[in-house]
């Protein structure tokens, strides 16, 4: 009886977080379609059941240079199918996710934990992370969540010896490539723990099959966005603000910082926001390495059990951020969905016993809440979904209806102060918001359809059927 109510209470525990968590992050369901969501709705098309299991094929992948047929064409085929271009339903379902891998990972915790209350704390400090905001603002979030659902049940199931674990694996490497950091994952639990490294076996083998064929059809990122650096400094670095992203930094606060100067164009910006976010962040960094501290010169048996599970979640943040730590430029903070949970981890134990945990939490949650309104009203996430919507709203006003082999003219708004020259003209917004003309040629399903922007191009002048269209972002 006894443990049915205690089961109970954690149900509802865990619902609540799951319902605050949609409180918390609830201005994502609002985001209309924006950059890669109309790119990935256009590879998702399909006619009839030969052109659906070509979503599956390698041949033609070679020159995307990914291979995410569950998470990119499936999704967004069966979005189109059940959703239509009702914004809102998908955001819904993309949060359906995040929910059922809250409850995943809490199992997970409390498999490795063995402890309900450290395995509820560390589900806690994951749910309600800020950077989750970043992942939900965009229905091409779906790569990060689905994969990282299909990566924590490979690990539940593995932890409860089932075979399961291998088919989630496979699900879970045809949602994105990132999940190839999971045989080191397990293999490093075995390490730690159980030392049976006959059950990791498969997992490699399947690995090393899966990056076979990748490098048969050559699918491969492209070099000049995805560019890569094995210097020390940018190793270092990138691992810095994952760490702080995780823990609630917004994401931009990267392009003001380099060690150890803060640009002070930051604060004037945000002044209060600034100042607070850099104050909670010290504070925050500080408990964590001295509770760190005591926990490592800990002596007791209880402490080098905490110890092991310590090194664990710490290993698991190191090396699922493997894929990224490489980037010198295309780093972003909604790559955490799988990593954080090595940080959450690794929080809980050296804080759950201590005096410090309500004053942690507190703080942790009170960054989460302010980066989080911070990002609802400046993410480019955000912003540039409004844009989208704006722009495709008054460009089927103007032009119901567009003939095949039509040409777009967007041109710049000679009213709009730009802040800067790489910032562009408003024309220049108007592309990165739609994908170029996948956004345009989705919404009037005209794939014959040309663009041209201003501040990148032009059509020639002996085109016909030209439709010229000012992108006006102020209100």
């Amino acid at each position: 009886m006894i443990k049915k109510i205690l089961n109970n209470k954690l149900n509802l525990a865990l619902a609540g977080l799951i319902v605050f968590s949609a409180f918390l992050f609830r201005q994502t369901f609002l985001a209309y379609f924006s950059q890669d969501d109309f790119f990935h709705f256009k590879l998702g098309q399909a006619d009839n059941l030969t052109s659906f299991l070509h979503f599956f094929s390698l041949k033609s992948l070679g020159s995307i240079g990914f291979y995410r047929p569950l998470t990119v064409q499936v999704y967004s085929f069966l979005g189109q199918v059940v959703f239509g271009l009702n914004c809102y339903l998908y955001h819904f379902f993309n949060f359906l996710i995040f929910s059922l891998t809250i409850l995943v990972i809490f199992n997970i915790f409390k498999k490795l934990f063995k402890n309900n209350g450290e395995a509820f704390l560390a589900t806690f400090i994951y749910a309600v992370s800020s950077f989750h905001f970043t992942t939900l603002s965009f229905l091409w979030g779906i790569e990060e969540l689905l994969t990282g659902l299909f990566y924590f049940l490979t690990v539940f199931f593995y932890l409860k010896k089932s075979n399961w674990s291998l088919f989630f694996f496979i699900l879970a490497l045809l949602s994105r490539e990132t999940a190839i950091t999971l045989p080191l994952v397990i293999f490093l639990f075995e390490f730690i723990r159980d030392k049976n490294f006959k059950k990791v076996w498969p997992f490699f083998v399947v690995l090393t099959a899966y990056l076979g064929i990748r490098w048969w059809y050559k699918i491969i990122p492209d070099k000049t966005i995805y560019l890569i650096s094995f210097s020390p400094k940018v190793i270092f670095n990138n691992y810095f603000w994952f760490l702080s992203w995780g823990i609630g930094a917004p994401e931009n606060l990267i392009d003001f910082i380099s060690f150890p100067k803060i640009n002070p164009r930051f604060f004037e910006t945000y002044p209060f926001f600034g100042k607070l976010e850099i104050i909670l962040l010290a504070i925050i960094f500080w408990l964590i390495f001295v509770e760190a501290v005591k926990l490592f010169g800990g002596k007791k048996q209880k402490d080098r059990e905490k110890l092991k599970l310590c090194f664990f979640f710490a290993g698991w943040f190191l090396i699922t951020l493997l894929p990224f730590v490489f980037l010198v430029n295309h780093r972003f903070a909604f790559y955490l969905e799988i990593p954080f949970f090595g940080l959450a981890g690794f929080l809980s134990p050296i804080f759950f016993k201590t005096k410090l945990k309500w004053f942690f939490l507190s703080l942790y949650l009170g960054i989460s809440l302010l980066t989080v309104n911070f990002y609802s009203k400046f993410y480019w996430g955000v912003t540039r979904a409004k844009i989208a919507h704006k722009i495709l709203i008054n460009l089927k006003n103007e032009y119901p209806v567009l003939p095949e082999n039509a040409s777009l003219f967007f041109l710049n708004d000679k009213n709009y102060s730009s802040p800067s020259v790489e910032w562009g003209g408003t024309s220049t917004q108007a592309k990165h918001a739609l994908s170029g003309c996948n956004g345009p040629s989705f919404v009037y399903q005209n794939d014959s359809l040309r663009c041209y922007f201003e501040d990148f191009d032009k059509p020639s002048d002996f085109q016909d059927n030209i439709y010229k269209f000012t992108v006006i972002l102020e209100k």
